[in-house]
């Protein structure tokens, strides 16, 4: 339970941008992530936040996080 919790406070903490309505950026990101499309979902990421982590970063994070708890649609 706390790696599912774990696996989408740190993606938020990092900062969705507010491209359009939040509500659509925040499902569209969800869905990305659901989806396992991490270079996609990374685009959703603030600039600020970008520059604290790669998108290699990113992606080897979410594969790994999913590879020790998948996540279930």
């Amino acid at each position: 339970m706390i790696l599912i919790l774990l696996k989408g406070l740190i993606p938020v903490s990092l900062g969705i941008s507010p491209l359009g309505d939040p509500k659509v950026v925040v499902d569209e990101y969800y869905t990305d992530i659901l989806n396992a499309n991490y270079k996609v979902a990374y685009e959703s990421l603030l600039d600020r936040d970008k520059g604290k982590v790669t998108k290699e970063e990113y992606v080897y994070y979410m594969e790994l996080a999913e590879e020790i708890s998948p996540l279930k649609n």
